[in-house]
């Protein structure tokens, strides 16, 4: 009797093989995995803000610098956590929150100080790389699963999308003369300061993940330009 079930059970294991793939597949697993991935890029980016806000609140002015994991801990939403293992990850596999503060006066934007004020402005930056799951195998670009999430999460415009070399031929989308912006999926760009591209801030700076000296092609980005002072 023992042997029948068994054997009743392989021929069930091998026929399960020649069931088609659920047509629903992409909606029910793919999507929601792609936007995990971006919620969690974009909470962080807005936990990132109001930390940044309430040290202005305590200093009085806009601090250049990578904004601390357990200073963004303090403002992410009921559920969503950092763990303690999440800073020991290799820089290429967790999100990175930092604020440049870059003189408007200069050109593209191209002196920094360490606080934001007068003619400094801050830009704040959050940015990770987009892990090969997320990529097509062709081209190694971000692939519509990803890029759908995007518009799911967060719809069109804004200044959230995914990082991308601009070429010359291109200076129609780059105000900046930047060699780098962030393609924000409805085929409009936001150029990203050659700065924040090209100067290396420490580890986990634009610069080592995304930018010049950074092992990533492709990163998701999230860049917001914070007010003055009052």
């Amino acid at each position: 009797m023992y042997i029948w079930v068994v054997l009743a059970t392989f021929i069930v294991a091998l026929a399960a093989f020649n069931l088609p793939v659920r047509p629903d597949m992409r909606s029910v697993y793919v999507e929601p995995q792609a936007e995990a991935a971006i919620t969690r890029l974009y909470l962080q980016h807005k936990a990132a803000k109001s930390a940044v806000l309430d040290e202005v609140k305590t200093n009085g002015v806009y601090m250049s610098g990578e904004v601390a994991v357990d200073d963004i801990r303090n403002f992410l939403p009921l559920g969503f956590e950092l763990d303690d293992e999440y800073e020991s990850l290799d820089v290429t596999e967790r999100n990175h929150s930092y604020l440049y503060c870059l003189d408007r006066s200069s050109s593209n934007l191209s002196v920094e100080s360490p606080q934001c004020s007068g003619d400094f402005v801050p830009y704040l930056i959050s940015y990770g790389c987009i892990p090969d799951k997320w990529r097509n195998v062709r081209n190694g670009k971000p692939s519509n699963d990803l890029i759908g999430a995007m518009n799911n999460v967060l719809g069109y415009g804004g200044q959230f999308g995914y990082s991308q070399e601009i070429e010359p031929v291109q200076s129609d989308k780059n105000i900046l003369g930047s060699s780098m912006g962030i393609n924000i999926r409805d085929k409009s760009w936001f150029s990203i300061p050659q700065f924040i591209i090209s100067q290396d801030k420490g580890a986990n700076s634009f610069y080592n993940v995304c930018g010049d000296g950074g092992e990533c092609d492709y990163c998701l980005v999230y860049m917001t330009i914070l007010g003055a002072v009052h």
